[in-house]
């Protein structure tokens, strides 16, 4: 599917770049769906492509060894998967999920680094997004150590209404979104809890209506 400037204006970080970058990157790169819960990349596997949501958001998810999963981070139209590549690296330990439906912008590894090396004002907007992610990462980690469970989810949804444009927010137990030390079934259980009571009490749950 070609790329229209319409569609990758949608990305708040692609629609802040030069005409000839935007140019460039449209011929480079595809629109793909993104459904709920695809993996984007799996953990420590070659990042081979990277993703610029234009809608729906991705959540950084970082797994344990007893095999419970908590998320500790989430992107959305205002960035992109993919940043540990202008920093050399070629995989990373935490995985990359779809937890809201949409579409993304993707391109391949090997048309990104050299486009991101020709241009110094798209090299420099990347990294700055990139140390975005990184404070993002470690506000989220002082939120889990030092906030109670409502604390936590409203952080969370908060983000979420900020990414999802109003769209329904479904909790998926497959990960925590706000860890805590208990067992991943138990606080995920405790969190949608929490959540159904904002709700209306009279519909079966399906999740958080931001709208």
């Amino acid at each position: 599917m070609s790329v229209t400037s319409v569609q990758l204006g949608r990305n708040l970080l692609l629609a802040a770049l030069g005409s000839a970058d935007q140019k460039a990157i449209r011929e480079l790169s595809q629109i793909v769906d993104m459904q709920t819960p695809d993996r984007i990349c799996p953990a420590d596997k070659t990042i081979r492509y990277v993703y610029f949501p234009l809608s729906g958001m991705i959540s950084l998810v970082q797994a344990f060894k007893d095999g419970s999963t908590t998320e500790v981070g989430l992107i959305g139209r205002e960035g992109f998967w993919g940043a540990a590549t202008l920093l050399g690296v070629k995989s990373s330990p935490i995985e990359a999920m779809v937890q809201g439906v949409g579409q993304a912008l993707r391109m391949p590894t090997t048309a990104f680094l050299p486009l991101v090396e020709k241009s110094p004002d798209m090299r420099t907007r990347l990294l700055r997004y990139a140390h975005f992610l990184h404070v993002q990462v470690t506000i989220i980690a002082a939120c889990n150590a030092q906030h109670r469970v409502r604390q936590r989810l409203a952080r969370w949804l908060l983000e979420g209404k900020d990414r999802l444009e109003g769209e329904a927010l479904t909790l998926k137990p497959r990960v925590s979104i706000v860890h805590a030390r208990r067992a991943p079934r138990r606080r995920n259980r405790r969190a949608e809890g929490i959540a159904r009571r904002g709700c209306d009490q009279h519909k079966p749950w399906q999740g958080h209506d931001l709208r």
